[in-house]
């Protein structure tokens, strides 16, 4: 246990070697063949760490394993302690497994004949798990269900860890990020070139964003009037003024919701003549789509900020509460111009396309888990976004 939290303690926040550490010991300490430390994802469960797995299966279990409908997975959901099976091919004549196609291959795949599953678990929501298993019929004894117990508990200790210092060191990142586009605000009161330019750069690098632009909505046309590091030929289709069709997500901020998420752009239909979307798809390779709109307090103008990812992931809730944070600089800004502006950011899994610097013309006046609790604004910056939005 001393050699897993010494590689806590000089891997604060890198949680890859402590998962190793974790399970190498753990594992060797049961006298298990074989193992997995698993955390949840919605509805999946996905390995972080294997032992002694052959890499097709671990690269299995790495893609994940859906949680309804496997009665183990769903014993730890609904708050046991841990799940023991002494002898995996006695199970098989039960009818949950004899419909679970999961059990036979991970009996084909390892051999695994007794297996112990053991939560990991935070103020009773089930995170993840921690799986040993044996080739041989051998049940594990208390004593060593315990210690697993015990590698689990620092296993969650490892996360929270992890957890606070990212946490800490990304809202230092974005306090500093907010100050030198505020700076940049200063020094140029009347000019919106050089602070979107900032604004830009800062959310790209804190998001993980590669290019962006700007889109003005004047009230009856969005235009895209300026980007970076932007493909030559997406900016010059996204600059040509279009209007909001329906059902698109102009039009649904133009109805008035928050933001707009697309999981997964290249999954949804799209119409021949959306020039723009099939653009983002086939020039951009656009998958994950984030529409985020910024309002005058009297919500006359909706323009938005839009991240654009390469695959198809989810946006966390880290990079949305980046990006609404951002726009209040863009409306201390604005305000001072009578012009509402918004912030795309558009993100891919790489770098790409031309370094440009397109200028901005001078605008014209105008188990028993927890229920999931969303997170909070945390920085003075990310409230004051969230009034505005």
């Amino acid at each position: 246990m001393a050699e897993v939290l010494g590689v806590i303690n000089s891997s604060p926040s890198e949680l890859g070697p402590v998962f190793d550490a974790i399970l190498g010991k753990a594992h060797a300490l049961c006298d298990a063949d074989h193992g997995s430390l698993t955390l949840r994802d919605g509805d999946m469960f996905r390995a972080v760490a294997t032992y002694a797995y052959s890499e097709a299966w671990a690269e299995r279990l790495r893609e994940g394993l859906p949680i309804a409908d496997n009665p183990v997975f769903e014993a730890l959901l609904n708050g046991a302690d841990f799940v023991h099976i002494p002898d995996v091919v006695e199970i098989f004549p039960n009818a949950a497994f004899i419909a679970l196609p999961i059990a036979r291959e991970t009996v084909d795949a390892t051999g695994a004949r007794t297996a112990l599953f053991v939560p990991l678990r935070k103020d009773g929501e089930l995170l993840g798990h921690i799986s040993a298993g044996r080739r041989e019929v051998r049940p594990f004894t208390d004593k060593q269900i315990a210690l697993l117990q015990n590698f689990a508990a620092q296993a969650v200790i490892a996360m929270e860890n992890a957890r606070l210092i990212n946490e800490t060191r990304e809202a230092l990142e974005q306090q500093t990020a907010t100050a030198e586009v505020l700076q940049v605000i200063n020094s140029s009161p009347g000019d919106l070139a050089p602070v979107f330019d900032a604004m830009l750069e800062k959310a790209m690098r804190l998001s993980g964003a590669v290019h962006g632009t700007l889109t003005l909505y004047d009230g009856e046309l969005y235009r895209c009037v300026a980007g970076h590091n932007l493909p030559e030929a997406l900016f010059e289709i996204l600059r040509k003024p279009r209007r909001a069709t329906p059902d698109s997500p102009q039009e649904r901020l133009l109805q008035g919701e928050r933001i707009v998420h697309i999981a997964d752009m290249a999954a949804m239909p799209i119409s021949p003549d959306n020039e723009v979307a099939r653009a983002g798809v086939e020039i951009g390779f656009t998958r994950t789509i984030l529409f985020v709109p910024l309002r005058k307090d009297n919500g006359s103008s909706i323009p938005r900020r839009v991240i654009l990812r390469r695959y198809s992931r989810r946006c966390s809730k880290r990079h949305c509460g980046f990006v609404m944070a951002v726009p209040a600089c863009s409306r201390a800004m604005t305000e001072r111009t009578s012009m509402l502006w918004p912030y795309v950011a558009l993100r891919r899994s790489r770098s790409g396309g031309a370094n440009l610097d397109h200028s901005i013309p001078r605008p014209a006046p105008p188990l028993r888990t927890s229920p999931k609790v969303s997170g909070s604004c945390r920085s003075p910056m990310q409230r004051k976004a969230r009034d505005i939005v």
